[in-house]
């Protein structure tokens, strides 16, 4: 069985909708906070459970029987809670005996520990110390954040300013990194491994 916290939002949609072409919907729980939002999911037979990062006792109930567990990070951006809720979630992945934790982090988040990969290389060093097998999947920034939201404007305009301010970042789409874990999900050959995903905009 596999597992996905944070489902409801839009990356955990993007990757149960890639699940669902790979295996029974059955074998697929949608932990989340409030589970009467996510009654779409239920209708096409996912599982739904609550899984609340701030209620741990709901995340070990969550992740019963799971082989394995995407731990969606924590859309909290202040970085001590958001290792709480983190750290949290690991320790009832252990107390449920899931299988092997993958883990959307964040690129550099093996070196750098202040900014925006604090929360993120924390993390990575608590699975590491859980002794939990797992599989690192660091994300860079998402490409949707930097289009241009008055497409219409830039047309009559003829000209479209770049999001990034003409600087070059890497960034990818939500939809490549859901396929990208879902494949790493339902695949055997990943876990001890850390990915890198990258791409320019």
């Amino acid at each position: 069985m596999i597992v996905v916290s944070a489902a409801s939002g839009a990356f955990g949609r993007l990757v149960i909708d890639q699940l669902l072409a790979r295996c029974p919907a059955d074998r697929i729980v949608a932990a989340v906070r409030n589970p009467k939002g996510v009654a779409d999911l239920a209708a096409r037979g996912v599982r739904v459970r609550l899984g609340d990062y701030d209620d741990p006792a709901t995340l070990r109930t969550a992740f019963e029987g799971a082989d394995r567990l995407l731990l969606i990070s924590s859309p909290e951006l202040e970085p001590s809670r958001r290792v709480g809720q983190h750290h949290a979630a690991i320790d009832a992945a252990r107390t449920a005996g899931v299988g092997a934790i993958v883990y959307t982090s964040f690129l550099g988040a093996d070196t750098q520990a202040h900014g925006v990969t604090a929360a993120h290389h924390a993390t990575e060093r608590t699975l590491f110390a859980s002794g939990l097998p797992h599989t690192l999947l660091r994300h860079p920034y998402y490409s949707e954040a930097f289009l241009n939201a008055g497409l219409r404007a830039a047309v009559t305009s003829g000209e479209l300013a770049s999001g990034a301010g003409g600087r070059g970042i890497n960034t990818a789409f939500r939809s490549e990194l859901a396929e990208a874990a879902a494949h790493v999900l339902t695949e055997d050959c990943h876990l001890g491994h850390a990915y890198d995903f990258t791409g320019n905009l």
